[in-house]
């Protein structure tokens, strides 16, 4: 699998404001409302709206808040259990054709903000282990530490390609999570993940297992939630305009 890193294009970098440096202005006068450990799916979305249009950027800077308010909105422990995360994958799809009905009837963008949130947290739900072999609350204390580690994590783009249109290719995507899904919860258990979240310090060792999980689901979810975002806001009409540079790493 060819492996890509992010690498923003020179437009991003000019002296004058970019949508970039509004959004962080943005998110740094909300700094109040955000505990200083940011929520993971906060973060993934964070980094996910940078892969975004300019148009799209510029707009998010105003409504963090929204996208804040969608993630809480999502009832995360109940959604844990693997029966759960099938049914899930139904509401994500629900939730993306919801997005685009509501982005094209021209609403308040607060409102739209709060199901792009909901959507960052159902993705990272979708790319957390299974919790039935090492429980809840491991998986909890996962999100916890990704949450906490955020900042350190290297982002690798894994596909830099645009989801079709349709609910097909959007199904493919799901599919695909699920399957990692299932890969990712051998490694996480065999980690005695309990134990290890427990001793777990506030700033996780790069060199441990552990840390390699939580680098992984965290760069996945932010992967599978821009692409996600993408659709929407290309299905909705959107301006695609002013995208980021993502170029592929042989």
């Amino acid at each position: 699998m060819l492996s890509v890193a992010l690498l923003f294009s020179a437009a991003t970098r000019a002296v004058t404001a970019s949508p970039e440096d509004r959004l962080h202005v943005a998110q740094e006068r909300q700094a109040g409302a955000v505990p200083v450990v940011k929520p993971a799916a906060f973060a993934i979305a964070e980094k996910a709206c940078l892969w975004m249009p300019e148009s799209f950027r510029r707009v998010m800077a105003r409504n963090m808040a929204g996208i804040s308010q969608g993630i809480a909105e999502v009832a995360t422990e109940k959604l844990l259990p693997q029966s759960e995360r099938l049914r899930l994958e139904e509401r994500v799809l629900h939730s993306m054709d919801l997005a685009v009905q509501r982005l094209r009837s021209q609403p308040k963008f607060s409102d739209a903000a709060k199901d792009l949130g909901a959507l960052a947290q159902m993705m990272l739900l979708l790319n957390l282990p299974a919790a039935e072999e090492v429980g809840s609350k491991a998986v909890l204390a996962l999100e916890e530490v990704i949450g906490r580690n955020s900042s350190a994590f290297r982002i690798v783009v894994y596909d830099n390609s645009e989801i079709e249109s349709g609910r097909d290719a959007a199904r493919s995507l799901l599919e695909a999570i699920r399957r990692r899904r299932f890969a990712l919860s051998e490694r996480f258990q065999g980690v005695h993940a309990p134990k290890a979240l427990t001793a777990s310090p506030r700033a996780l060792d790069p060199r441990s297992p552990l840390y390699g999980i939580a680098a992984l689901v965290y760069s996945h979810a932010v992967n599978d939630t821009a692409r996600t975002w993408w659709w929407i806001w290309k299905s909705a009409n959107g301006d695609m305009s002013g995208r980021p540079l993502l170029e592929l790493e042989r």
